[in-house]
């Protein structure tokens, strides 16, 4: 993947050995912007286990970053949590509400 050196900053990885997933916290705009970083983020993340993304500093989402969250899933086992009520309402909307995992 071509990365975008000048993309925002979308999160960070919370690493926690004793844990099967591995806490990502995604914040602000996720994007077509964001779009390689967000999947990279929660791809190397994971590593050879799933990851927990939470969303709690999300504060728009649109089909990229669905895309990012759906392409991950595809690599590696992906579960959501703290998702803000706008961003369930997109989730809702694209039919993604009860794709991914939930904690």
């Amino acid at each position: 993947m071509v990365k975008n050196p000048s993309a925002r900053p979308v999160g960070s990885t919370e690493a926690r050995p004793a844990e099967p997933l591995q806490r990502v916290r995604l914040r602000g705009e996720i994007d077509l912007a964001v779009h390689d970083q967000t999947l990279d983020l929660l791809v190397d993340a994971a590593g050879t286990g799933g990851v927990l993304v939470d969303l709690s500093a999300v504060t728009f989402i649109d089909s990229s970053g669905l895309r990012a969250l759906i392409a991950a899933s595809n690599k590696v086992p992906v579960s959501l949590t703290r998702v803000p009520e706008p961003i369930e309402q997109v989730l809702r909307i694209a039919g993604l509400d009860g794709y991914f995992g939930r904690r």
